[in-house]
């Protein structure tokens, strides 16, 4: 207990593109639309979320911008062999090209973290900002009081084009204690899900996984009272997968994780 005193319980939030993971993390923490979510897609950023213990500000932003080298990787990753970390990095290039004056002007050689107040974040992290794209990194520091002792990851997911990045995700992830899991409900453990477990889970050491069903109110089959028996359909599922992947460490965090849906 003494040796965890001043640890942070570390929660990652992973899933597909467009799962619902702000959405899930905004109304889990914050009760409020703090991170930027909706109909309107958001960039591939890596986003950790802690608690800001001062007197004098509500909220800090730290936003690491791409360097260099990061563009450059980009560049040649959009004729990878890989055609979803191809279409990621023609997608980062897409964005970046729209910036006002020319992406240039922010991308320098070395590790460049600027400092910018929240409201400003959606000009990074969604798609048609004006800097889409620039970031690498955001840290949010939020004075809420469901942050004291919790740490949020919210992961890119797989296929980054930005090995920096990727690495830096995986070393995020190796530090978590617990994973969330976003599922679209249509989705149930497809393959993609399984190659986020495979690449990004495996190696991280965390103890607990929680599969989380997403968007339980747009599946207009079953109504509000059957959605608890949309788990076992889930959990079927789930058990194909561990087939898939039976001689893997992950096999056996699937055979113990939770199963919960929300809408």
């Amino acid at each position: 207990k003494e040796s965890l005193k001043d640890r942070d319980l570390r929660i990652a939030v992973i899933g597909k593109m467009k799962a619902g993971k702000s959405t899930f993390t905004n109304a889990l923490i914050f009760q409020d639309n703090i991170l930027p979510s909706g109909v309107e897609p958001t960039t591939v950023t890596l986003t950790e979320i802690c608690y800001l213990d001062s007197q004098d500000k509500d909220s800090e932003v730290e936003v690491e911008l791409l360097t260099e080298d990061d563009v450059e990787e980009i560049k040649k990753n959009q004729n990878d062999a890989n055609p979803k970390k191809a279409d990621a990095a023609k997608q980062i290039l897409n964005e970046l090209s729209k910036v006002p004056g020319g992406y240039e002007q922010y991308v320098h050689k070395e590790k460049n973290v600027i400092k910018i107040g929240l409201d400003d974040l959606v000009k990074y992290t969604s798609v048609g900002g004006k800097l889409c794209g620039l970031a690498k990194k955001v840290i949010i520091k939020k004075k809420v009081e469901a942050l004291k002792g919790v740490t949020i990851i919210d992961t890119p997911g797989f296929n980054d084009p930005i090995s920096s990045r990727g690495e830096a995700t995986k070393t995020a992830l190796k530090d978590c204690n617990i994973i969330f899991f976003l599922h679209d409900y249509l989705d149930k453990y497809d393959q993609d899900e399984i190659s986020i477990l495979t690449e990004q889970v495996e190696y991280t050491g965390v103890s607990e996984i929680v599969d989380v069903i997403n968007r339980m109110d747009m599946n207009e089959d079953i109504s509000i009272s059957e959605w608890p028996s949309f788990v076992s359909k889930f959990v079927r599922k789930k058990e194909e997968a561990k087939k898939q992947i039976a001689s893997s460490d992950i096999s056996k965090l699937l055979e113990e994780s939770k199963t919960t849906f929300v809408s």
